[in-house]
């Protein structure tokens, strides 16, 4: 995502002093699961071209294994894109101009990422429910927001998959407002039988993207988690409300 990209790990002299990303809250083993993810197309790359170039071929031959190869490829570019947002979104770097916090209205962000939420939902068979009682004035960065609700909706979308429920309504407790997504998911999903591989690499990028968002949240002051429940997920995020 441009925004994640456009941050920077260099203090104004150039170097990169103690800022250097954390990692410290990232999910246990989640970045050993990614790197392991990442290398196998990497070595799947590496054989195939092994392969090609192991005899003379003829051009058909050639087009294939550049074919494969491309795909190992865009597999690769796939997770190091990953890699690198998670990176960027480090807490410890400071805002960059057009991260810094504002008043905002919670409502007005909101329409404009539930309205393509729902868009999508639609053509998916996804059940859209939202009930938010009233506008909340927020304290917070409109770039990160804007970011952050892209990343909880696309991963909403992938929690649920065919013919299930999104709920989002908002809960005020003290100075802060919660956006909870409650996630159930369709019958499709619970009968859909994936390769074991492929199915646990859409796990990993899921959690890989959550802790990404997390990381931008928490940059901007607020916080984003996540409960497992028997029945449905749920995906909280908090909003400091801004001073009257």
């Amino acid at each position: 995502m441009a925004g994640v990209q456009a941050r920077s790990l260099q203090a104004k002299d150039g170097s990169f002093g103690d800022r250097s990303p954390r990692v410290g809250s990232t999910p246990p083993d989640l970045l050993a699961e990614v790197f392991h993810a990442l290398n196998q197309p990497m070595a799947g790359l590496r054989c195939t071209l092994e392969a090609a170039l192991a005899k003379n071929r003829s051009p058909e031959q050639y087009r294939q294994y550049m074919e494969t190869a491309l795909e190992k490829a865009c597999e690769i570019e796939h997770w190091t894109r990953g890699i690198g947002e998670f990176v960027l979104a480090d807490p410890a770097v400071p805002f960059n101009e057009d991260e810094k916090r504002q008043r905002l209205s919670l409502k007005q962000y909101l329409r404009e990422c539930v309205d393509d939420l729902a868009l999508v939902a639609d053509s998916s068979r996804v059940c859209c429910e939202i009930n938010i009682a009233e506008d909340h004035p927020i304290w917070f960065s409109p770039h990160i927001l804007k970011q952050a609700l892209f990343r909880i909706h696309e991963l909403a979308l992938a929690e649920v998959g065919e013919s299930g429920v999104i709920a989002i309504q908002d809960v005020r407790l003290g100075d802060a407002i919660t956006l909870e997504y409650g996630l159930r998911r369709g019958e499709a999903m619970g009968k859909n039988v994936q390769d074991d591989q492929q199915h646990r690499h859409r796990q990993i990028w899921m959690e890989l993207s959550f802790a990404t968002a997390q990381r931008l949240v928490e940059t901007a002051g607020g916080r984003l988690t996540k409960e497992i429940l028997p029945e449905e997920t749920k995906i909280r995020l908090q909003l400091p409300l801004a001073q009257s």
